[in-house]
């Protein structure tokens, strides 16, 4: 959860506990930790480390009876090679992953791992398969009420019809919001919703959403995004 409501604190939570692991620290626990520092390093753009992690905590976990926590640990290995361009590492994980969750009954990482396996299918040009796989995450989303899940997705919608070439779509299909962000997400919300506004050359729009979304960087020490941020500014300034 500290991935969703707040991850800067779970980070440090999670950095503050790792400094206590040493030799005597049972084999589940330090595991698990490895595994909530790659779920929260992909939040902050980490990719590296999150491979590193997950990689790490998978086999230890599996071993040790864990099957959802490694399921988990090896959806963010997968995850990490996909956002790090590597399709072809990235792509079998998400596969076990899929395979893990049917007979877990796990929908949440089911509809994560698939929503992944969109991304990949866009990153290759192949639009149909990518909209077939969100399509699915929705799905598996809707069926549990999983608000902040469903948005994500929708979020991903938009962004295939961006990457389509379809940019005023891509704004129409922004989802709406529900009552409470965690303000990193929305800053990543604003961020993207702005790079589809500067595609409809609407910079005004545009540059309220990037300074807001700056703004929330910097609250959040989301370095990523800050760096994001600003460059987009500069570039709509210059325009």
């Amino acid at each position: 959860w500290w991935t969703f409501f707040s991850p800067a604190e779970g980070r440090r939570y999670v950095s503050a506990a790792a400094t206590l692991v040493d030799d005597a620290t049972p084999l589940a626990v330090s595991a698990s930790l490895e595994k909530a520092a790659a779920n929260l390093a992909l939040v902050f753009g980490n990719f590296g480390e999150a491979l590193a992690k997950g990689s790490r905590a998978f086999p230890v976990l599996l071993e040790l009876g864990d099957s959802v926590g490694a399921a988990a640990s090896l959806l963010a290995a997968g995850r990490a090679n996909v956002h790090l361009g590597r399709f072809a590492e990235g792509e079998p994980l998400l596969h076990r992953v899929l395979e893990m969750t049917r007979s877990l009954k796990l929908p949440v990482l089911a509809g994560l791992a698939l929503q992944e396996m969109a991304f990949v299918c866009s990153a290759r040009g192949d639009l149909a398969g990518a909209r077939t796989y969100l399509a699915k995450a929705l799905a598996v989303f809707e069926e549990i009420n999983g608000e902040p899940f469903t948005v994500i997705a929708r979020g991903a919608l938009a962004e295939l019809e961006f990457r389509a070439g379809n940019a005023a779509r891509a704004v129409e299909l922004m989802p709406a919001l529900p009552a409470y962000v965690p303000p990193i997400y929305l800053a990543r919300y604003l961020l993207t919703l702005s790079a589809y506004l500067v595609a409809c050359d609407r910079w005004g729009d545009a540059q309220v959403r990037a300074g807001e979304a700056l703004r929330l960087a910097w609250e959040t020490h989301d370095e990523a995004r800050l760096v994001s941020a600003i460059g987009r500014l500069a570039a709509i300034a210059a325009l």
